[in-house]
């Protein structure tokens, strides 16, 4: 009898034992998945394929019962200029201001912005306060991020409350090749295409070698803003040029891209060069034309390849003085004919009018020079050099 009491007792003591061990497994797990829902320490897996990083399966990162609504959803595609709504909590504004920065996929900082929102309700109530932010997602390159709205604190932190926050995962997906826009660059043996806010250097002679690049326009003298380089591989040692980020060889050059944020390229700097290195390699050709039109002041004319017109504000009343080097030409745009020809043609001796191309020119001699003048309306033209050149000039206006 009294080995079946102890029996039971055992059974007993067994089911009590597996009723609490379930329920504290259970409670475990619950906890373990909020935990895991709210942990800031949550990274966006990084692999090969957008498919590797399944980032809609996540719910909104930090203090996200503060974010009531948002028209991004999370783990969506974004791409260009987008103007986003949303509501959230009181308490994260100051002066109407809502911090809001991009975190790359391992939450580091980024400096793409916008930096913050704009309270579209009165902001100084605990209630839901409405925003909207304006995000530029053009020059993000493509990948994973997280859009963080941050709690402005006015005290820098002073007051001891820990600052609160929300992230948003998403993904970046332009169609990068269209958001840059270019000109046309022609030089003596080849041509390619540059973003048009870049500066154009003017190619040096190092040596021999003619050296040729592009700079970002963001760049202030003292750091490396993003620059692209074209060397012939003939003569430039690739060897000696340090920084280059990424290198092609095509048609005979090098077609090298420089940025570094060791010496102040951005994050933004570095998509910006990168697109424009893309579409500099993809446009560069050798030339097989021995001329191409230059367009400017109201006039079109054929130049030889590799002339470059330099322009300089003239001194003696108002007009620009263009050079056509190497052609050894000159025009004169005058932006006031009438007031050159009362003060300026008087000292030149007239000899006659000439058909030349599609226009009739004025021809005059001074100092053993021959000038001839064309006139539109109150705009003129005053050219010297090569009479072949003035053959292709035409006036086309400004149209």
């Amino acid at each position: 009898m009294k080995q079946n009491i102890s029996k039971i007792i055992i059974g007993v003591l067994i089911v009590l034992v597996l009723i609490f061990g379930y329920f504290a497994f259970y409670k475990n797990r619950q906890t373990g998945e909020l935990v895991n829902q709210n942990n800031d320490d949550y990274q966006i897996p990084v692999g090969d394929t957008k498919d590797d990083a399944d980032v809609s399966e996540q719910n909104y990162l930090g203090n996200r019962e503060d974010l009531l609504s948002f028209s991004i959803a999370s783990g969506s595609k974004v791409s260009g200029k987008i103007t986003v709504s949303g509501s959230i909590k009181g308490g994260y504004f100051f002066e109407g201001n809502l911090p809001i920065t991009i975190l790359d996929a391992n939450k580091n900082q980024t400096s793409y912005g916008p930096g913050h929102g704009d309270a579209t309700t009165d902001w100084m109530t605990a209630g839901a306060v409405s925003f909207k932010i304006d995000f530029d997602f053009s020059k993000i390159p493509n990948g994973y991020y997280f859009i963080k709205i941050t709690q402005d604190d006015p005290s820098g932190g002073e007051g001891g409350r820990p600052i609160r926050f929300v992230l948003i995962p998403i993904i970046v997906e332009n169609n990068q090749t269209s958001t840059v826009q270019t000109q046309k660059i022609i030089r003596d043996k080849y041509s390619f295409e540059a973003p048009k806010d870049w500066i154009v250097s003017t190619p040096i002679n190092y040596k021999g070698c003619l050296w040729d690049g592009i700079s970002n326009d963001t760049s202030d003298g003292h750091r490396m803003a993003g620059e692209i380089g074209i060397y012939p591989k003939s003569c430039f040692d690739i060897s000696k040029s340090n920084g280059i980020k990424e290198n092609t060889i095509k048609d005979g050059y090098y077609i090298l891209a420089y940025y570094d944020k060791e010496t102040g390229t951005t994050d933004a700097e570095i998509a910006e060069t990168k697109l424009a290195y893309k579409k500099v390699v993809e446009t560069f050709s050798l030339n097989n034309s021995t001329t191409y039109t230059y367009r400017n002041h109201g006039f079109t004319m054929e130049l030889p390849v590799g002339s470059v017109p330099q322009e300089t504000q003239s001194e003696t009343g108002p007009a620009i003085s263009i050079s056509l080097i190497p052609s050894r030409a000159f025009i004169s745009y005058k932006t006031n004919a009438s007031y050159y020809e009362q003060f300026a043609l008087p000292y030149f001796k007239y000899i006659n009018d000439q058909k030349i191309g599609e226009h009739t020119f004025k021809v005059y001699s001074y100092d053993e020079h021959i000038i001839y003048w064309f006139r539109q309306g109150n705009v003129g033209y005053e050219f010297t050099g090569d009479i072949n050149l003035l053959k292709t000039f035409k006036f086309v206006g400004w149209n």
